[in-house]
């Protein structure tokens, strides 16, 4: 089991930081007791998987064993070619950069050299990609209102500049809603603008195939010029990748290329998205698993009155009545053996609500055993329940 101590690591998602094993699939332990684990972004449930476990870089497990930096950096790079190979086909696009560093800073973009003063960046104000705004001197930057497309097409409308950037989410952590992708599309298209979305929460989820937003809207491979995102909500790597065309790519490795690649754990993070592409293509079912699971828990829970969005997310955001109700579902939550995300063991999840991470993992009685919690707490707190 999972010490409380790695609470913090389980409910932002940061798989590739922990140190031990799960004991039971989808459950950890807080306070030393065994609970339900509705905080971890283990959507895919591969964090034990042992096509996992067998990848990690031996170097890593035993310090001890003597490899030379000169080995070290050719099994690197050899890893890091196959994975943009792996992800670029997978992704449906001509070509892939991974970085091993995240760019330093958590589902940020690689801005250096893939924007440039000519060109205008237009960005959901929900999305967070792009760097820290000392990195957007270099061109124009604009914000239209959460999946506001109307407010898009106004912006649009009056860039004068000759290349527009739109960026969004395809799923936003805080809300779990989705993009309004085929509209975006739209009018990317009708005012010639590039897209950009980030598939951080998206890869291995949406989807027949877990091939993210495109899929999921049943788009043309084309319509969306940048996919971007970390891997670690899919598979146990702390990697970033962009998939778009080749000259983009080519440019983006150019201007990225003095980049640090020194971290030890290269290695196993390569090797670890490696395996878990592997998985995720040969087992399509666990797509469907989790997806059935979150479809399950949404409506239960909706006709217990809570309110949810109707979408079907892994990332299930209920919005409570005020913060101090969605402080007291969450203590009661654990109390009940469930453990969910809130804004107090997950910054960014608004105050006044509760998230739920779903796993491919969970079970039947998993889901069961947290409809019949949130049974328990919608009576305590006077929801009115629906039989329809």
């Amino acid at each position: 089991m999972l010490a409380i101590e790695n609470i913090g690591n389980i409910a932002r998602g940061h798989h590739f930081l922990l140190p031990g094993r799960l004991d039971t699939p989808g459950r950890t332990a807080v306070g030393g007791r065994s609970v339900l684990n509705l905080a971890s972004k283990n959507y895919l449930g591969l964090l034990d998987h042992p096509s996992i476990q067998s990848r990690i870089d031996p170097a890593f497990r035993s310090p001890d064993i003597p490899i030379g930096q000169d080995e070290r950096r050719l099994m690197r790079d050899s890893l890091r070619c196959r994975l943009e190979d792996n992800l670029g086909r997978f992704l449906q696009k001509k070509s892939a950069y991974v970085a091993e560093n995240c760019m330093l800073l958590e589902g940020a973009i690689p801005i250096h050299g893939l924007f440039t003063s000519t060109e205008e960046v237009i960005q959901d104000e929900g999305s967070f990609s792009l760097a820290h705004p000392n990195d957007r001197s270099a061109f124009c930057h604009q914000i239209f209102r959460h999946n506001d497309v109307d407010h898009l097409e106004s912006i649009l409308k009056e860039c004068r500049r000759p290349n527009c950037l739109v960026i969004v989410d395809a799923l936003y952590p805080e809300t779990g809603d989705l993009a309004p992708i085929p509209q975006i599309v739209s009018l990317c298209k009708r005012y010639d603008a590039k897209l950009a979305v980030d598939e951080s929460l998206s890869l291995g989820v949406l989807g027949s195939s877990g091939r993210g937003i495109q899929e999921h809207f049943e788009l043309c491979d084309n319509d969306i010029e940048i996919k971007f995102g970390r891997l670690s909500n899919a598979f146990p790597s702390s990697c970033f990748f962009l998939a778009a065309s080749s000259s983009l790519v080519r440019q983006l490795k150019l201007a990225n290329e003095a980049e640090p690649t020194t971290r030890e754990r290269s290695l196993s993070e390569f090797s670890s998205a490696i395996a878990g592409l592997e998985i995720l293509i040969n087992e399509p079912n666990r797509v469907g698993q989790l997806q059935d699971n979150a479809r399950a828990f949404q409506t239960g829970v909706r006709l217990m009155g809570f309110q949810v969005r109707k979408m079907i997310s892994p990332l299930v955001t209920i919005a409570l009545r005020s913060c101090e109700e969605a402080a007291m579902v969450a203590q009661n939550c654990l109390k009940r053996g469930l453990f969910v995300a809130s804004d107090a063991t997950s910054p960014g999840v608004p105050k006044s609500c509760i998230q739920l991470h779903f796993s491919a993992i969970h079970s039947t009685q998993d889901i069961k055993f947290a409809l019949r919690v949130f049974s328990s707490i919608a009576h305590e707190l006077g929801y009115k329940i629906s039989f329809e």
